[in-house]
């Protein structure tokens, strides 16, 4: 068991992520990048939430090709990431806004190096 700080953890996410990872993905793209971009380009960027868009991250979180890391606080998970190894990719980071606002998010801790 690992012990709560005040900082996120990191660990490899698991299917039962994919809806706290879509609504960090929405919060990121309608909250924090709100005044970068027009509201259609941010529409199109993270559609509103709903059981199919839970559903492809859930898939892509089984299918193993894309790797997905979540940061997880006392409130749950509060970002993600996504590397795809054979394309050398890194796919997405993403914070949600309720800690991407005033918080250190360099400090973190990992269950195991991502080797």
């Amino acid at each position: 068991m690992i012990e709560p700080t005040p900082f996120p953890f990191i660990r490899v996410a698991v299917e039962q992520d994919a809806e706290a990872i879509a609504r960090a993905h929405y919060s990121a793209v309608h909250e924090t990048a709100v005044t970068s971009y027009p509201k259609h380009v941010l529409s199109d960027w993270a559609p509103p939430l709903d059981e199919s868009r839970i559903q492809r991250f859930r898939a892509a979180i089984a299918g193993g090709h894309e790797l997905f890391r979540v940061a997880e606080d006392h409130s749950g998970v509060v970002g993600f990431g996504s590397i795809v190894p054979a394309a050398c990719e890194l796919r997405a980071v993403y914070v949600h806004a309720r800690a991407s606002r005033g918080r250190e998010m360099a400090c973190i801790r990992m269950d195991k190096p991502l080797s």
